[in-house]
């Protein structure tokens, strides 16, 4: 039997993709909505042990970008504290 899920899910998400490169507001905010209701749909059809893989790999990807934006924080930071600082020496003003 095929597995209307991952029809489902696959077009949800080239829908939403397409949506994104849509340049008129409207029929962005139309497509895209249209892709989540199809990814909601593929996402309550799917089994147990799919929902679950979603789920832990959505959290994996969240886990990694926010370490990601706390390093660019980090790095952000030090970077403006070089800009700060403009000579050093005693020929200095």
């Amino acid at each position: 039997m095929l597995a209307i899920y991952l029809v489902l899910l696959i077009l949800a998400l080239g829908t939403i993709w397409v949506g994104l490169k849509i340049a008129e507001e409207v029929y962005r905010i139309a497509v895209v909505f249209t892709g989540i209701i199809l990814l909601v749909m593929g996402f309550v059809s799917a089994p147990s042990f799919v929902q679950i893989g979603c789920v832990l790999l959505l959290l994996g990807v969240y886990q990694f970008y926010v370490s990601q934006s706390k390093f660019n924080m980090l790095f952000r930071k030090e970077i403006e504290a070089v800009k700060t600082v403009k000579c050093v020496g005693p020929d200095c003003e």
